[in-house]
């Protein structure tokens, strides 16, 4: 078989085709000049963006998220626009006349060409940056094409995801389970642990708020309890490994299992877990369900460990276990 490529392979020689048919007609110097715009906007817009969002962001009262967004987006417009005028202005300087329109036009393929496969490797380091399935991601990385193309944009992929990461978690919602309950939820995707971290900063701002809630209605404070904490880190983040969500694990396993695996001697045991993108819509979403508000105020825990993953643009991971 000549073709050895995947449906991504193919897909980044449809868009070459038809970037190169399109492009036919410009000619090498207008498309060598597109390609410096193209680049040096980006460029410009990756490196200045932040003003940008800050000044969106303080005059329109946008998340920071979305004002990452548009200050990228209107620095990349003004930049490319700019360096569009410029750049035609020198072209006239230039003695294009002096090639034939044949011998313009296919030279021109070489810059079409690069552009082509520059805003495909840009378009593909965006997708693998998105909480997209885990066999889109793989068809990605398994293509030829493609596949070379990420590889060559590690860089670029952390630079993107600093621009549409958290507009990409803002639109994430809440999720959580009762706690009592053996439901279990395929989440659609899964993480590995290279791109989880563990947030100790939200575990213990988490920490601070579920007291202040107790505090606030006269029940005595949660003590930390290290060992508590290791439990819920482990069962959050195989959560997310193994692409499920549940207080019982696929082997059967709930709260009070993990507690006795890890030598942890209890009477009562109680569990919360949320997939939310930020601290406040964890919290916000728990203490407005009525099961784990109960956990929360419950006067007959005693200690708490929290374990708070973070999955990048999946979210975090959020798992409260009470004990006595």
């Amino acid at each position: 078989m000549l073709f050895q490529g995947n449906i991504v392979d193919l897909l980044i020689l449809l868009i070459l085709f038809i970037w190169i048919v399109d492009a036919w007609d410009e000619g090498f110097f207008i498309l060598v000049a597109d390609l410096i715009a193209f680049l040096g906007a980006f460029v410009f817009a990756l490196r200045f963006y932040p003003r940008s969002a800050e000044l969106f962001s303080q005059l329109f009262l946008l998340s920071r998220g979305i004002a990452n967004v548009i200050g990228f987006l209107f620095v990349y417009l003004l930049s490319h626009a700019t360096l569009t005028v410029v750049l035609v202005g020198a072209l006239k300087e230039l003695p294009t006349k002096k090639l034939s329109r044949l011998w313009r036009n296919l030279l021109g393929l070489f810059p079409s060409l690069i552009n082509g496969l520059i805003v495909s490797a840009v378009l593909l380091t965006l997708a693998t940056s998105l909480p997209l399935r885990p066999e889109v991601k793989q068809t990605i990385f398994e293509s030829r094409i493609g596949g070379f193309l990420v590889r060559r944009t590690s860089t670029l992929e952390r630079q993107l995801d600093a621009v549409f990461g958290e507009a990409i978690q803002e639109t994430l919602s809440f999720l959580t389970v009762e706690p009592k309950g053996t439901e279990r939820i395929k989440l659609g995707f899964e993480v590995t642990k290279p791109s989880l971290r563990i947030d100790e900063k939200t575990e213990l701002a988490m920490f601070g708020l579920v007291n202040r809630e107790r505090e606030e209605r006269g029940v005595k404070a949660l003590l930390w309890d290290p060992a508590i904490v290791g439990v819920a880190r482990a069962h959050a983040t195989d959560m997310f490994e193994r692409g499920y969500f549940s207080h019982v694990s696929p082997e059967g396993k709930d709260v009070g299992n993990r507690l006795r695996e890890a030598g942890l001697m209890y009477l009562v045991a109680g569990e919360n877990l949320a997939l939310a993108p930020t601290l406040e819509m964890a919290h916000e979403g728990l203490m407005q369900s009525e099961g784990h508000r109960r956990n929360i105020l419950d006067p007959e825990f005693q200690r708490i460990g929290i374990g708070v993953i973070d999955g990048g643009t999946y979210g975090k991971m959020f798992v409260q276990v009470f004990a006595d």
